[in-house]
């Protein structure tokens, strides 16, 4: 991992994170690093299950017959594993627990050398099963004092799967459950902690003392330890660079968290304000005069169309505040603040204008039509459809129902806050008047004329 982050002061820091094995390091790097086995053993093979931790080779050393050494997919002739130990020892036989199952190919014969010489081919008598279970076979070896057992599967009843990227068949890995030869066996390793180790984390530059602990098992199921610097870290301000890359540690990291403490003050006491809701788009506050300049903060949805005034002069536009609310920097003299939602402006003026269109529809209704000056006598008109009328209501009835309609829905209207809202319920109502008159009045029919004038 390398990073650059920017600093924007001095500060000393402490480090933590979490680490986790990297599975892409040599088998017996590991088992050195968890202490399961040291320069005296080494197991080593030509591969393992990828991304499996428990399928080392030295699973077939820890007595555990839960465990199991898995190979590699694909070709399972010339795959082998070998174990060396700096102390000679004696060979009487050697045992192995080969699992045999529907998921394993199964070697059918080996290729034994002992010290770099080859001690014969056995075979092992296995074949494919159905069903899994663990068989063990006694290759006869003998040696008075060997450092050195290297095994090659030498042929193989291989069981086939389709890949996962070519959906070609490919040959499923082997799997040993044990390997008795010599009395060899892995060392007893408590949970891991490396102490105080240098040359995984590394600040501008200079190295910085870890120590690592956790679980073991844990650790070889990919869980991650626990990463703490020994000692805390001053960084100097700017961009400050941190590398975890290029360590011999068979480490990757997860996490790394840098933390700095520093005094936080009390905050200070902020007065209590008692805001004057003129209405649902206008308020205003008594800010009281303070030490320092503070930040009016309006709780709702950051827009610019709220304004701010003090005491007459423009506070500019809202700051987004807790990234929702309008917030506005208030100077340390205080003063009387006035809010208001400027978008309503023009809603209102939309209102007046129909509240004057319905008055004028509402005197053009009532008054009487005009006499003519003189009568011209036309005939008739003919219809050819004649409409079918309902009952004709006087102009006195369609008055009185469009006012008992304005007046049913004022009853229903929300309550508005007093002085804005009562201009606000007369226009509506007038609105509404206006809509029930138009429903009263009778249309004027179609005809077509009896002749053409």
């Amino acid at each position: 991992m390398r990073r650059i982050v920017p600093l924007p002061q001095d500060g000393t820091f402490t480090v933590s994170g979490t680490v986790r094995l990297d599975p892409d390091v040599r088998s017996e790097q590991l088992d050195a690093f968890l202490g399961r086995t040291d320069a005296s053993l080494v197991v080593t093979s030509t591969g393992s299950l990828e991304g499996n931790l428990l399928a080392m080779p030295s699973a077939m050393l820890d007595g555990d017959p839960t465990t199991r050494f898995i190979g590699r997919f694909d070709d399972q002739v010339g795959q082998a594993w070998r174990v060396r130990s700096t102390t000679p020892f004696a060979i009487d036989g050697l045992e192995l627990d080969v699992v045999v199952g529907p998921r394993q190919s199964v070697p059918t014969e080996l290729l034994v050398t002992v010290d770099d010489v080859e001690a014969g081919r056995f075979p092992t008598g296995l074949s494919a099963s159905e069903t899994e279970r663990v068989e063990t076979i006694v290759l006869p070896i003998n040696a008075e004092s060997a450092t050195t057992v290297r095994i090659e599967v030498a042929a193989s009843a291989d069981t086939l799967t389709r890949d996962w990227y070519s959906n070609a068949f490919i040959s499923m890995p082997f799997a040993i459950a044990e390997m008795r030869v010599g009395g060899l066996g892995l060392a007893s390793a408590g949970p891991v902690d490396t102490g105080c180790v240098d040359g995984l984390v590394r600040i501008d530059g200079l190295g910085v003392p870890v120590r690592i602990s956790g679980d073991l098992e844990a650790a070889r199921r990919g869980e991650a330890l626990e990463l703490i610097a020994c000692e805390a870290v001053p960084v100097s301000a700017g961009d400050v660079r941190i590398d975890t890359t290029g360590s011999s540690l068979p480490l990757t990291i997860d996490q790394l968290v840098l933390r700095s403490e520093r005094p936080v003050s009390e905050p200070p006491t902020m007065p209590a304000l008692s805001p004057d809701w003129e209405s649902d788009v206008r308020l205003t506050v008594d800010i009281p005069a303070g030490d320092v300049g503070r930040w009016l903060v309006l709780g709702q949805s950051h827009n610019l169309g709220w304004t701010a005034t003090l005491d007459g002069v423009s506070l500019g536009s809202p700051t987004l505040v807790d990234g929702f609310a309008n917030g506005w920097a208030v100077p340390a003299s205080g003063g009387t603040v006035e809010l208001v939602w400027t978008p309503q402006q023009l809603v209102d003026r939309a209102l007046a204008f129909s509240a004057v269109a319905v008055l004028a529809i509402l005197v053009l209704a009532v008054r009487s039509a005009p006499t003519p000056v003189g009568r011209t006598t036309v005939a008739m008109p003919t219809f050819i459809d004649p409409p079918r009328r309902g009952t004709r209501r006087s102009r006195r009835s369609a008055v009185g129902a469009a006012v008992g309609t304005g007046l049913f829905a004022l009853v229903n209207l929300p309550s508005w806050p007093l002085p804005h809202s009562h201009c606000r319920r007369w226009l509506r109502l007038g609105s509404l008047a206006g809509k029930g008159l138009a429903s009263r009045l009778p249309s004027q029919p179609a005809f077509l004329p009896s002749r053409v004038f």
